[in-house]
């Protein structure tokens, strides 16, 4: 090799565009990157752990099909949580229909990155602190998510009625239209 030598070598090139490579895989990477994390939260602590990890936003949890494994979603936010929800029974999600009956509730349909998909259910908790109300069966107890911090728990359907609907009220069938026929 001559000192006043100008050009590059096939193993010098080579090792260049590599290097280039290698810097542009992991700077594609670093841009392409939404913040994912799991944690595993129980029934009983449902609520106050979707409000810690908020931030004061509103946020909602989507759990797909299995009903153990959920995605958090912050409004405004690209940051996605995944869920896993620790019980040994299995979890079912309920609801009362217009006659005070308790029954299965029907999937949720939702759409994550534009695709609609069905899960088993979608719980809100808002900025303020409200949110929807959602009643999860797990074995023998009933799990009813309302505005309060913590769930209520009981296995009494009378008790998840008198919580959801003011007794005086529920069931309609003691109003004077019912009592006329």
């Amino acid at each position: 090799m001559s000192p006043n030598r100008t050009a590059m070598t096939i193993l010098e090139l080579l090792v260049v565009v590599l290097i280039i490579g290698i810097v542009y895989t992991f700077g594609l990477f670093a841009l392409n990157k939404t913040s994912v994390s799991t944690s595993n939260i129980t029934l009983n602590t449902l609520k106050t752990s979707l409000g810690a990890s908020s931030g004061g936003k509103t946020i909602t949890l989507v759990c797909d099909t299995d009903c153990t494994t959920c995605t958090t979603i912050l409004r405004d936010s690209s940051n996605t949580t995944s869920v896993r929800l620790a019980q040994k029974d299995s979890l079912s999600v309920h609801t009362f229909d217009p006659n005070g009956e308790l029954q299965k509730a029907n999937p949720v349909i939702y759409s994550r990155n534009g695709v609609l998909k069905e899960g088993c259910f979608s719980y809100t908790l808002n900025a303020d602190g409200t949110s929807s109300h959602l009643l999860l069966k797990s074995g023998p107890n009933y799990y009813l998510y309302t505005q309060n911090a913590t769930p209520i728990v009981t296995q009494s359907i009378e008790t998840l009625r008198n919580a959801l609907y003011l007794q005086a009220n529920y069931p309609m069938t003691n109003d004077d239209y019912y009592a006329a026929q």
